[in-house]
């Protein structure tokens, strides 16, 4: 049941989120007047509030807990200040119990980390066993499990279901791993071993790691930041972000755009259908670059000196070629190829109605600053070192 409620509050966060903040707590109705009304028949309720009201209340009898004091929901503003209240003290409630253990492992033991809502974060250290922190509602659990190889680590519910958790998770920078949940952003750092991780609405974050990536997510973001391996990749609608990548790079997205920058990679396919898809880095010798989209734009950004094939197919869009010396002109329906410098890689660009560029390295503006490493929640004990 509360996998249920929190499925459907998360669902909405335009609407969670628009509550303004109070410092104090609402003034109770202490005149008599009619029995409090349910939520569905307030004349003037707009239906995202009802909805919020209604979720309070079920969310905070799911947790075993009443309501927070309030006045009787008369109406649409009485309506969304309760509601204002009742939604953050559920929440709060949700994190109130903090979980620890740490677990000694073999060499081969692979990492599966699972939650329905909160968060996942892990981080290398030197250790070779297992540290799990978590923080979660009174009546759930950590259950950690080690079978076979595989240390599953999940937040569950009195029923065994899978329930609110946040999960920090400390490993042997050797271990692979294995990431998912539906509500939860997912965030890794310093680990040497292959990474599957995905979320429906999450963000995914790898940052510093070496070996083989399969990073995925409908709704969130994906980055890749300093990693050294093969990197595979994809968001449905939302940013692919690749920075400072040293291997084989496949990139998907459906309405979101592909970055990537300082990109040192033999074989770069990037393709997008409604996304624009940015490059910028070196050229290897007899190296392999695909770049696509359907309604967006492409920019490439190609260092003096650099030995190119390139071929260019442009339905309904256009191409400029910003090098010198220039190349072109070439217009919309267009297909060409040529060559830049002695040739030997092969950039194979591609748009259905886009934009189509070749820039000078310099002239690609700077990529953003990667987001800080989040600090794990808690620091081993003296005795525990």
């Amino acid at each position: 049941m509360t996998a249920i409620l929190l499925a459907v509050l998360l669902a909405v966060p335009v609407a969670s989120g628009a509550l303004p903040a109070r410092s104090a707590a609402p003034v109770a109705v202490t005149q008599p007047g009619p029995a409090p009304v349910a939520p569905a028949e307030i004349p003037g309720l707009p239906p995202e509030l009802r909805e919020l009201v209604e979720m309070a209340r079920s969310l905070h009898a799911a947790l075993g807990a009443p309501p927070p004091p309030g006045p009787v929901v008369d109406g649409p503003e009485v309506a969304e200040e309760w509601a204002g209240f009742a939604l953050p003290a559920a929440m709060a409630r949700l994190r109130e119990v903090r979980s620890e253990t740490t677990l000694v492992v073999p060499r081969a033991t692979t990492l599966d980390v699972s939650t329905f809502a909160g968060t996942i974060a892990v981080q290398a250290w030197s250790r070779n066993d297992v540290r799990v922190v978590a923080r979660h509602g009174r009546r759930d659990r950590l259950q950690p499990r080690l079978v076979n190889g595989t240390l599953t680590v999940v937040v569950v519910d009195r029923a065994g279901q899978p329930a609110f958790g946040d999960l920090t998770v400390l490993v042997p920078d050797w271990m692979p791993m294995r990431l998912s949940s539906i509500e939860s952003p997912i965030d890794v750092e310093g680990v040497r071993a292959a990474i599957e991780a995905g979320s429906i609405r999450g963000d995914v974050v790898v940052r510093q790691v070496v070996g083989a990536l399969q990073l995925r997510s409908v709704e969130g973001l994906v980055r890749v930041f300093d990693a050294r391996g093969s990197v595979q990749v994809a968001s449905i609608n939302n940013l692919v972000r690749l920075d400072r990548i040293t291997g084989g790079i496949d990139a998907e997205s459906v309405n979101g755009d592909i970055q990537m920058s300082n990109v040192d990679s033999h074989d770069v396919d990037a393709s997008s259908v409604n996304g624009n898809v940015q490059f910028l880095g070196p050229f290897q010798p007899r190296g392999r670059y695909r770049l696509a989209s359907h309604n967006g734009n492409l920019r490439v950004g190609v260092p003096v000196g650099a030995d190119v094939d390139v071929s260019v197919h442009n339905f309904r869009g256009a191409f400029r070629n910003g090098l010198l010396p220039p190349v072109g002109p070439h217009g919309a329906g267009s297909r060409f190829t040529f060559t830049l410098g002695g040739g030997g890689s092969s950039l194979e660009l591609q748009s259905f109605q886009g934009f189509i560029q070749l820039l000078r390295s310099n002239e690609m503006l700077p990529p953003q600053a990667p987001p800080p490493a989040p600090r794990p929640p808690s620091v081993p004990r003296a005795e525990d070192r």
